[in-house]
């Protein structure tokens, strides 16, 4: 009896402890659960945050390589433009260097026709001369140098002066055969005919500017004609 009552205390124990043992078993598994549902919620909230997260990190990038892009056209046209504006710097760098070199070939072509005209003007200069020398041996008025205008008032030549034409330049000079010693001054105006038939063809008239002896340099104001070699002179006609 005692044995069998010492037994079922100890099963009573036992099943006391059990029984606590149960409960206390179930009450943690039930804060365990609640406390998973709890970190559950916080993970999801992380997650969630963290999408919006990585949602507008992606919108920025997205910005960035947009702009990016534009950066990428902006320079692609930039380039082209450096080129064309570098070829053309080039066109008109070689346009300048040609104006250049032509403007050195003219320079270099009137320093050689001013050097040219010079030794011209030495060489007529010394023709001129011996010209004069020439004209002063065989008795001929020379050529004058520079132009004289006619006197408005020249003095009357001396009458029934008559002659003919020896020679007329290129220039326009006439020389006429007679001159100082015929009474001819430097102004005195003188009349060129052609005899055509039995009559005079008035031609134009003379003013004489330079005087020899025998002969006279005179200048055409007044034409009608050409005049000729071996034309009349006469200081009327």
């Amino acid at each position: 009896m005692t044995s069998t009552n010492h037994k079922l205390i100890a099963l009573a124990v036992l099943l006391g402890m059990w029984t606590a043992s149960t409960g206390l078993l179930r009450s943690a598994t039930a804060q365990t659960g609640v406390d998973s549902q709890r970190e559950l919620a916080e993970a999801r909230a992380t997650i969630a945050r963290l999408e919006d997260q990585l949602a507008d990190m992606q919108a920025r990038l997205a910005e960035q390589v947009a702009m990016a892009a534009k950066m990428q056209a902006v320079c692609e046209a930039l380039k082209k433009e450096s080129a064309v504006m570098r070829q053309r710097m080039q066109q008109s760098q070689a346009e300048r260097d040609e104006r250049l070199q032509g403007l050195v070939a003219v320079s270099d072509g009137l320093q050689q026709m001013s050097a040219e005209k010079a030794k011209l003007e030495a060489e007529n200069k010394q023709l001129k001369a011996e010209n004069d020398r020439l004209r002063k041996l065989a008795g001929v008025a020379a050529e004058p140098t520079e132009p004289q205008v006619p006197d408005p008032q020249p003095p009357k030549p001396p009458a029934l002066v008559d002659g003919r034409v020896l020679e007329v330049t290129d220039s326009g000079i006439v020389t006429v055969s007679f001159g100082a010693d015929d009474g001819l001054q430097v102004g005195h105006r003188l009349l060129i005919y052609r005899q055509v038939g039995d009559q005079g063809r008035y031609i134009g008239e003379v003013h004489v500017v330079r005087t020899a002896a025998k002969t006279s340099a005179c200048k055409p104001f007044m034409k009608m004609g050409a005049i000729r070699k071996g034309d009349q002179v006469a200081s009327r006609l």
